[in-house]
């Protein structure tokens, strides 16, 4: 690699003075060349893009050429692709609108400087399509090999070639960080030297010209420098363009805060170790710590100690105090608890023999210097209990004498203190550099300030021991925290305000904030384990909170001492029974029953049947067996029916009728006489003919008077074969009125109403005349 670096009139470098600026050989330049290669849209190419890697965004790129001294060679052994839409050499011709129908366009082989298309379509105002200067001279020009496409572009004659923009081209700035200065696609091998001029940040009177060989793709131009390149990293070097996995992120961690106490000037990475609180933050190091827990007795409250924290293990607390200069003042707005128990203002009257009796002597408020309780039974050799100055007119033993008091003030000219003496055991801290000065114990939120006077390594800085002596520190707070004094350090607390002793003074968060249990304690810890509720009330045995039952054994919702049963009725409601063992479940078939459901045997032994009788004993039951007439003589008889049922017939197959073969209706099927018999009449026969009629005239002869014919025993006047005397005798003429059929013989009787109407229509006329034609010459007797 060659780089030169001169002054320079010009805009851009003219070809005669790039041939007599000599390049002075150094090992690596900021401004190297990366070829990036990407499978070409078409098939079997590849698509290498040449890219100059830019130093600032204010570099500006002038030109690439090739000169006599310093030849640009492309080496293409396979050729290149030249679309035949881009009908120039260099990315002008590449129009974007045309890529969806024409996408083997973006395989384009180009020359360009910071642009990939039109200058026009590239959204950068005031962008420059690339001018081109070259010796016509050569065998292939740039314009040929770029358009036409080629094997080789060699640049190597005195008046050479270039592609350039003007140093006002936005174009000539680096687009994230670097310029595309040729795009070449080809199927094979792509090799050869470029040449480049930059404008570091942009200053037109200074330039670089680099010269770089080229072997495929890769980065060209600079020692491939091995390091971290993880910018996250602690060791992270920006120079370094290959990762050697060196990176580490340990030793550069640490607080970066200034403001925190344990800021690290060393510190590259914020590791969140930052200490604003409970850290010596203070110039002094003093802090007054205020820790908050559960009241021991009273429902809902929380008790507060109030410590001093020490810089020193030497350090001597000297006392507590309030005046109109410095006023103390604690407000608790739900009253503080005090009980009844302790008869002083200070811890001395907590005696721990009473607590296991009087645990609520534990939740007792109270001023103290050291002790918890009363210096006897402290177990410190030398310690003494806290004495009391007041002012009579603003006293301060109300606060801690009354249960429900709800401030505390010194603030008038005399003031009040309460203090130890130096040589006091109980001044010094305790092993964990702390003083305990106050307890309270409320169920609501608490402010205020406190003043203090610390003996600093036990030395009083006058002889006096007065308030002018040691160090005074005021401290201001609000609920629970961490506080710095006054004018010192950071003001530590809780921030968050959705917490209940949120701190508004304070600016740093010390991890205190609490929130209100179940019970509406503030950092209480709820409910105990076993409680049931915030009384102190476990579940009875019925999971009731507070209840009274013992006993539910058998675990049924019922205690013990009410419940029927004590265990478990069994399926037949029987406590603790045996269950449903039996025939019928709970209980043996009933005797006389057959089964459980209550039924018996019937006649022919089937249980719950129905058959009511069974006389004849053979299994089947009477009302099921066929029935009819046993007597075999019946009519009726049934050989199958096994009972008579009353019904035989004697009678209906029998024939009754005439069985006297001398009747005229004997029958000679008849089986009995039913007594009705006919018999013929003397002298007719059974079909009432005569039996004897020898003339055979049809009358018998016992009653005909004449046997034989009529002219031989009678007369027979009108001729029709009866003899006169047994002819009945009457009108025989059918016209008349008095007309008897029975007549066989006309007595002349017969009625006409006028002579001569035969038909008797009242008229005499020709049908008249026809009716006596009709009978003319007829015996009357012949007349029907």
């Amino acid at each position: 690699m060659m780089l030169t670096k001169f002054s320079k009139t010009a805009v851009f470098l003219p070809l005669w003075l790039l041939v007599c600026a000599p390049f002075a050989g150094v090992s690596q330049t900021p401004y190297y060349l990366t070829i990036e290669p990407a499978p070409a849209v078409g098939e079997g190419g590849t698509t290498y893009r040449f890219f100059v890697q830019a130093n600032t965004d204010t570099d500006k790129f002038s030109a690439v050429f090739g000169t006599e001294q310093d030849p640009l060679v492309f080496q293409t052994p396979d050729g290149i692709f030249n679309s035949p839409f881009n009908t120039s050499w260099n990315a002008s011709g590449v129009n974007p609108l045309f890529l969806g129908s024409f996408p083997d366009l973006a395989d384009d082989s180009y020359a360009t400087i910071g642009l990939e298309g039109p200058a026009s379509s590239s959204n950068l105002a005031g962008a420059s399509d690339p001018s081109l200067v070259q010796d016509e001279a050569l065998e292939v020009t740039v314009s040929q090999y770029f358009y036409s496409g080629g094997t080789q572009l060699m640049v190597n004659t005195m008046v050479g070639a270039s592609w350039y923009v003007l140093n006002t081209a936005a174009n000539a700035l680096p687009v994230e960080g670097r310029w595309l200065v040729a795009q070449i696609t080809t199927s094979g091998d792509i090799s050869g030297q470029i040449n480049y001029q930059v404008f570091p940040e942009g200053d037109g009177e200074n330039d670089i010209k680099i010269s770089l060989s080229f072997d495929g793709a890769g980065v060209f131009g600079t020692a491939a420098v091995e390091g971290c390149t993880d910018e996250t990293a602690c060791n992270y070097d920006p120079a370094a363009l290959l990762e050697d996995e060196s990176c580490e992120f340990e030793s550069c961690l640490g607080c970066t805060d200034l403001a925190a106490c344990n800021f690290n000037e060393d510190a590259l990475i914020e590791d969140g170790s930052c200490l604003f609180c409970n850290c010596g933050a203070s110039s002094s190091g003093y802090q007054l710590l205020v820790e908050a827990s559960t009241a021991a007795y009273v429902p809902g409250a929380a008790s507060y100690m109030f410590y001093v924290k020490m810089t020193n293990a030497g350090d001597k607390m000297s006392a507590v105090f309030g005046n109109s200069e410095t006023p103390l003042f604690v407000n608790a707005t739900e009253g503080v608890y005090n009980s009844a128990l302790n008869t002083s203002w200070s811890a001395s009257g907590i005696n721990p023999v009473f607590l296991p009796s009087f645990p609520e002597l534990a939740d007792d408020s109270y001023g103290t210097i050291g002790l918890d309780g009363p210096a006897s039974t402290s177990g410190l050799v030398g310690a003494a209990d806290p004495a009391l100055v007041s002012d009579p007119n603003q006293p301060l033993e109300p606060f801690f004498f009354d249960d429900g008091a709800n401030a505390l003030l010194a603030n008038q000219l005399i003031g009040s203190s309460w203090f130890v003496l130096s040589d006091a055991a109980n001044a010094l801290p305790d092993a964990e550099g702390r003083v305990l000065i106050l307890k309270i114990t409320t169920t609501g939120s608490f402010d205020g300030q406190l003043n203090i006077q610390i003996l600093p390594e036990g030395q009083e800085t006058s002889g006096d021991g007065g308030l002018d002596a040691g160090l005074i520190k005021t401290f201001s707070f609000d609920g629970p925290g961490a506080f710095a004094p006054e004018g010192e350090g950071n003001s530590c607390g809780c921030t968050d305000d959705t917490a209940c002793n949120y701190n508004p003074s304070a600016n740093f968060d010390d991890g205190s904030c609490l929130q209100f249990d179940e019970c509406n304690v503030c950092g209480g810890a709820g409910i105990a384990d076993g409680d049931c509720g915030c009384d102190g009330n476990q579940e009875d045995a019925l999971g009731e909170c507070g209840g009274s039952c013992a006993a539910d054994a058998d675990a049924d919702g019922i205690c013990d001492d009410v419940d029927d049963c004590v265990g478990a009725l069994d399926n037949c409601g029987i406590c603790n029974g045996p269950g449903d063992i039996y025939d019928c479940g709970c209980s043996n078939i009933p005797e006389g029953d057959c089964d459980c459901d209550g039924n018996q045997v019937d006649a022919i032994g089937v249980c719950g049947g129905s058959c009511l009788e069974d006389a004849n004993a053979n299994g089947v039951c009477d009302a099921e067996e066929p029935v009819g007439c046993t007597v075999s003589v019946a009519c009726n008889y049934d050989p199958n029916a096994i009972f008579d049922d009353g019904t035989c017939d004697f009678t209906s197959c029998l024939v009754f009728g005439c069985n006297d073969a001398n009747a005229c209706n004997f029958d000679p099927d008849a089986d009995f006489n039913d007594g009705s018999c006919t018999f013929a009449s003397f002298p007719y026969d059974c079909n009432d003919e005569c039996v004897n009629d020898e003339d055979g005239d049809g009358i018998c002869d016992n009653v005909d008077p004449c046997v034989g014919s009529p002219e031989e025993c009678c007369s027979d006047y009108n001729q029709n074969n009866l003899c006169d005397a047994t002819e009945s005798v009457g009108c025989t003429f059918p016209g008349a009125p008095n007309y008897d059929p029975v007549a066989t013989m006309d007595n002349g009787t017969c009625l006409f109403s006028c002579y001569g109407d035969l038909n008797g229509d009242g008229h005499i006329q020709l049908t008249d005349l026809l009716d006596l034609l009709q009978f003319f010459g007829l015996y009357c007797t012949e007349i029907d």
